[in-house]
């Protein structure tokens, strides 16, 4: 099936009519046609490669922005093709579908075709390749690697979209149809990932959406019926307009878009697709060799009342991400209330009863110690993880003043009990997993436990080979290491998470199942009534209540080795770290970091970060430490200075933009006519005189009415600004117009004398501010 042209806008001249005599002529027109027709191909282009630029919000990097230009371009240009060729729809699209299949084929699995043609192996490589990138589907939140598997399917869809975006806009003359897919696309690219990119995908979508808008407004412009000799101007008139308001719409949305409230969470979580209505699966802190401690808080997270001290776990990381050096977790969370099932540690029945109370901990996790087994959910809902036994608030962070019950079971076992279980092999893979470590990392890690039967006397082994032959160093940066494990036995120093993370891939090397706990030590022996911590307690009289308050200085990180018959078990490798459940069997006294002095005096605001790691490659910063932040009036009053001055740079750099864009269009213009005013020997130099003359006039507030012919306009013009050339520069211009004969040189010449008599008497009564609107205008 295929459409109908339009009609012609324009009607031919007879060769003895005025147009014939001026020069202008059906052919000139019809070329000018063919240039809006062009432009409005390359807007499609343009729409669909700036819909391809901001899929950089599912992507981390740029790779697969090359990888997706390809089929992008070769749609359009084959549906382009198809359609000039006057191909029918139905036989335009079999042949599309043809070309995008070879093309993906040679892309995307290279090596595996016939002439081009797809083979078996063909559909075995992108099968392999979509099972690779969508087998862990359900555990991801954008931005993800760029794998084939998606590319090759977004790829085809981008393919599909770019025969429709044609079809619909050039042979149904259906423009705003065309666009319905992108837009689509786009909205879907926003629910999958809020987080990344916000500013840059926009920016990129409503640049090709604002160019594609703009040419086919100029293509529709020049099926309307104008004066003859006309259309191409008409049609370029309702460009430029067009090309305005888009271009205003793109600088509002970026000054605009940096109000809009921000959030760290995906709309949609990938996680959780397929899993049960009440799950809801989150991403857990990060630990790497490499992550940067940054400059510890005194400030106080949260208060803990509890008749004995406990490491205050949040949550413990399972999986090795080797690609990016960094430990996470994908643990599923479901809604509990009151019991949470969990497994506790078994051989002792020690039970903690904790009643904290969140301060400044801005997190998601509410600290417990391990193993948490019930708790009073009634001033927060929260949901439980069963592999990793933490507690998270549902739909929201810990808020300051929070409080909650929570009881918990601790480990109390001997090193007797621990020496005579075996290793943990019944557990899922995940925790078993290796890293690539070195050689001399293997070998070393033999040397250690040569001597160790058990697993347990491995790990003391290990343990306490740390503690005696390394330091503890918050100032290392193993960011720019090669090999940062390597690294860091090499240097014999670091902090928690170079410990943790180090003993927990060195025990995973001997076949241990390994894991690596986040949180915080016990903080310090407080009277938590004199502190003024126990918020909306009904405890009365002047008895102290013991407890602890957990600073930001106690953030720790610490692994657990799973003994059969019992469970996870933490141990603590870190030099000046000690875990008070674990002096039986571990041997470490309890210990944590010391206050610094004098910093007690200074509170100042800590988060708990959870960020991405840094761009730069191998370079990362996601850690599970406190970091400092000024005092909350401080940060109140630079965050404010902040947000005034980038609002004062993003409005200067709108003007400055808006303006040279005005410019340079305005600039070409001009150019435009009077090169058109020479080369046109048919009154081109008339028009350019008076529309000139016109432009100057306007800064004095004079403006041809409707209803005025050229010898009204300048007769109510001429007392005015008293020049009397106007007469001749009217004459001239009403000859161009209406007259049987093209205007004389004469006449030309008078008309360009008048032009600059105005220019001159204009800009003698004007300001130079006045002068710059004109060119703004």
């Amino acid at each position: 099936m295929t459409a109908t042209a339009p009609p012609s806008p324009v009607i031919d001249p007879s060769p003895g009519s005025s147009d014939a005599r001026r020069g202008w002529n059906a052919a000139t027109e019809r070329q000018h046609l063919k240039v809006f027709q062009a432009l409005a191909e390359l807007g499609v282009l343009a729409l669909a490669l700036g819909t391809t630029a901001s899929l950089n919000r599912l992507f981390i990097g740029w790779s697969f922005l090359g990888s997706l230009a390809i089929p992008v371009v070769g749609s359009w240009l084959t549906a382009l093709v198809m359609r000039r060729l006057r191909v029918p729809v139905l036989a335009a699209l079999a042949v599309s579908i043809l070309v995008g299949v070879v093309v993906l084929t040679l892309q995307f699995a290279p090596g595996t075709s016939m002439v081009g043609l797809p083979t078996g192996r063909s559909i075995d490589a992108v099968r392999a390749a979509l099972d690779e990138s969508f087998g862990g589907f359900n555990r991801m939140i954008a931005p993800v690697d760029a794998t084939n598997g998606f590319l090759v399917m977004i790829a085809g869809i981008l393919w599909l979209f770019g025969f429709f975006a044609d079809t619909a806009a050039f042979r149904y003359s259906s423009p705003v149809q065309a666009v319905v897919p992108y837009a689509a696309a786009f909205v879907a690219i926003g629910i999958l990932a809020r987080q990344s990119g916000r500013i840059g995908a926009a920016s990129f979508f409503l640049v090709g959406l604002g160019i594609y808008a703009v040419t086919q407004r100029a293509l529709r412009a020049t099926e309307q019926r104008w004066i003859r000799s006309e259309a191409g101007k008409g049609a370029t008139a309702v460009a430029s307009a067009a090309g305005g308001l888009a271009l205003a719409a793109l600088v509002i949305g970026l000054v605009v878009s940096p109000l809009l409230p921000d959030t760290t969470d995906p709309v949609l979580d990938l996680r959780a697709l397929g899993r049960p209505g009440d799950a809801r699966t989150v991403t857990s802190p990060f630990v790497g060799v490499r992550s940067l401690l940054g400059q510890q808080s005194d400030a106080v997270m949260f208060d803990v009342q509890a008749s004995q001290p406990a490491y205050w776990r949040l949550t413990s990381l399972e999986r090795f991400d080797e690609q990016r050096g960094i430990w996470v977790s994908e643990g599923t969370y479901r809604k509990v209330s009151g019991e949470l099932d969990a497994s506790p540690t078994e051989g002792g029945e020690g039970r903690i009863d904790q009643t904290v109370t969140i301060d400044d901990l801005e997190s998601i996790w509410l600290p417990s110690a391990f193993t948490p087994v019930s708790v009073d959910n009634s001033s927060v809902d929260v949901s439980f993880d069963d592999d990793s036994s933490s507690i998270i608030a549902r739909g929201t962070s810990l808020r300051p003043d929070m409080s909650y019950e929570v009881s918990s079971v601790v480990a109390d076992v001997t090193a007797a009990a621990l020496a005579g279980s075996a290793e943990g092999n019944n557990l899922e893979p995940v925790y078993h997993e290796k890293a690539s470590l070195s050689p001399e990392v293997e070998q070393l890690t033999r040397e250690v436990v040569a001597s160790a039967v058990s697993p347990y006397d491995k790990a003391i082994a290990l343990q306490n080979w740390f503690r005696e032959n390394f330091v503890y160093d918050q100032t290392v940066n193993y960011s720019d290491a090669a090999d940062p494990v390597q690294q860091f036995i090499d240097d014999r120093a670091g902090f928690c998470q170079q410990f943790s993370s180090t003993f927990a891939l060195m025990t995973r090397s001997l076949g241990m199942a390994s894991r690596v706990a986040v949180g915080f030590t016990p903080g310090d022996v407080v009277d938590l009534k004199q502190e003024g911590s126990l918020v909306g307690s009904d405890q009365g009289g002047d008895q102290p209540v013991p407890g602890y308050l957990v600073r930001g200085r106690h953030a720790h990180a610490w692994p657990e080795i799973y003994f059969d018959g019992v469970g996870w078990i933490p141990f603590e490798p870190t030099p000046g770290r000690g875990n008070p459940q674990a002096v039986d069997y571990s041997g470490v006294a309890p210990d944590q970091a010391p206050t610094p002095p004098e910093q007690a005096a200074t509170t100042t605001l800590p988060t708990v970060t959870t960020t991405p790691e840094s761009e730069q490659p191998g370079a990362q910063n996601d850690n599970v430490n406190v970091t400092d932040q000024p005092t909350p009036e401080a940060a109140a009053g630079e965050q404010g200075s902040n947000s005034v001055l980038r609002w004062l740079l993003w409005l200067i750099a709108a003007v400055a933009i808006v303006a040279a864009v005005v410019i340079i269009g305005r600039t070409i213009v001009h150019a435009h006519r009077r090169s058109h005013a020479r080369h046109d020997p048919h009154g081109g130099r008339v028009a350019s005189a008076w529309e000139e003359t016109l432009s100057w006039l306007a800064l004095l507030g004079i403006r041809p009415r409707t209803s005025e012919t050229p010898v009204e306009f300048t007769a109510r013009a001429r007392p005015i600004v008293g020049i009397a050339a106007l007469d001749a520069l009217a004459d001239a211009e009403t000859t161009r117009r209406f007259g049987p004969a093209d205007p004389t040189q004469q006449q030309c010449h008078a008309a360009e004398t008048a032009a600059s008599s105005v220019r001159e008497r204009v800009r003698a009564a004007t300001t130079r501010m006045q002068r710059a609107r004109r060119v703004l205008r």
